[in-house]
């Protein structure tokens, strides 16, 4: 890496003080109108699952199976209906 790169690279770097001293004020009432997009119910989502192994498996030492895999989704009903509390 040139030097003029790694100058750069080191200047850009949060140094570890800064994260103690930085000050956020909020201004006026927060408005979470510009969040309802993202408040959606998706119709599908990726199937994951849960495991001691973070890798599932995969080893970087030999490359065996398919070169293309699609991950598995579940489809959710139309009516999408939320858990409530009782």
């Amino acid at each position: 890496m040139p030097r003029a790169t790694a100058r750069l690279l080191a200047a850009a770097k949060p140094h570890g003080a800064m994260n103690r001293r930085a000050v956020v004020t909020q201004v006026g009432d927060p408005d979470f109108a510009s969040l309802a997009q993202f408040m959606t119910k998706p119709g599908s989502s990726v199937m994951m699952t849960f495991s001691n192994d973070p890798y599932l498996g995969m080893t970087a030492e030999q490359f065996t199976g398919s070169a293309v895999v699609f991950p598995a989704t579940v489809t959710f009903g139309s009516s999408r209906r939320t858990a409530s509390l009782q």
